[in-house]
């Protein structure tokens, strides 16, 4: 998956031509990611930097996606997908840096036939040209990066061939079924040559919310808080900070802690269902259980038509053992569904009324008629 990633990008840098955001003052506007300017580096790998301008292009195809999945992310979601969008810069840039360390030969000929297929996207040739003017490159540019992602290429053939996979192992199993285990066996292999690149690599990751996320992810709690604490210095008024803070708490163990931190996530965004009932889990694994039902009922009461959270609200009331609470929420979700649900046209709107009307009609004067002979 990820070499396939990769594999796309020589087509975008011709096709897509860089737009206005990458340019200037621009802001994401989410944490303190939110306060950088696109001239300023988030991260250097191996002494080679990555831009704000690179990260915001890569978080804004990224939310593009999620959007059209699950909406606009928020929250730690929003934290999420911005360190991935990160990771998969510094990923990409360790990757073609070993690429070019291996200096696996590249044929002209593989270049021109790479050449030809991405001309071939295009109406002719004054379009390709075009394309190319406005993405900035000469053509000789792109036959460097074309010869950069062949290298790839061959690096990732060869990563995939020292997978260890034995095929007499499944002697019984179809050709399909065999072909899968083998991307399995392949895809572990990368997953696992990746991971090594990172542990050999001088990573350093200058914005404090997503070096906290990375230190969170890597196991490295104590760190973690120090850089989200930090975060927040930087960034006073992302209260969705506490949220991920408190999570670290969490896996520490320090409940109180993680409470603390949600109650004050809380306070900043007393709309957010989704925030409400962490906390109340929070509560429950400490022993607060009425705590715990009294924030679930006051995001009832915040959010009546938010159909998901009185789901949400109603399992969780049937596992507290709160029947009249849970029964409460479920006739909230039935007033949900009813509101929502499609009004079935009336006879006089179908006509079927009116029809049923003439056709009776029609009837009881045949019937005088008949009476009448």
């Amino acid at each position: 998956m990820f070499f396939a990633n990769l594999r796309k990008q020589m087509r975008w840098i011709i096709i897509v031509v860089v737009i206005a955001f990458i340019a200037g003052s621009v802001y994401l506007g989410v944490g303190s990611v939110g306060q950088q300017t696109a001239e300023a580096v988030v991260a250097v790998v191996n002494g080679r930097d990555i831009y704000y301008s690179q990260f915001q292009r890569s978080y804004l195809n990224n939310v593009q996606v999620y959007r059209q999945l699950f909406g606009p992310p928020q929250g730690t979601a929003a934290e999420e997908l911005m360190y991935l969008s990160l990771r998969g810069l510094i990923d990409t840039e360790l990757v073609y840096a070993a690429a070019a360390a291996a200096n696996l030969p590249v044929a002209d000929a593989e270049v021109d036939e790479a050449l030809a297929d991405l001309k071939a996207a295009f109406a002719d040739e004054a379009s390709f040209r075009d394309a190319l003017r406005q993405s900035g490159l000469t053509e000789r540019r792109l036959r460097e990066l074309i010869r950069e992602d062949l290298q790839v290429r061959k690096l990732e053939e060869q990563v995939r061939a020292s997978a260890e996979f034995d095929e007499s192992e499944y002697e019984d199993l179809d050709e399909q079924s065999v072909a899968a285990l083998r991307q399995a066996a392949e895809d572990r292999e990368v997953q696992t040559w990746l991971r090594r690149l990172w542990d050999e690599a001088d990573i350093v990751i200058y914005d404090a919310q997503l070096r906290a996320h990375h230190l969170m992810r890597e196991g490295r709690l104590e760190e973690a808080v120090e850089a989200y604490r930090q975060a927040m210095v930087d960034d006073p008024l992302n209260g969705y900070l506490h949220v991920s803070l408190g999570a670290v708490y969490e896996q520490m163990g320090r409940l109180d802690d993680a409470i603390a931190e949600y109650e004050r996530a809380v306070q900043s965004y007393d709309m957010d269902g989704d925030l409400r009932i962490r906390l109340a889990l929070a509560y429950l694994d400490a022993g607060r259980d009425e705590d715990a039902a009294a924030t679930l009922r006051e995001a009832g009461e915040l959010l009546p038509w938010d159909a998901e959270l009185q789901f949400s609200l109603a399992q969780l009331f049937t596992s507290m053992g709160l029947e009249e609470d849970a029964q409460r929420a479920m006739d909230r979700l039935a007033e949900i569904q009813q509101a929502f649900m499609p009004v079935a046209p009336s006879e006089e709107e179908t006509g079927e009324g009116a029809g049923a009307e003439a056709a009776e009609a029609d009837g009881e004067a045949e019937e005088t008629e008949d009476q009448s002979n």
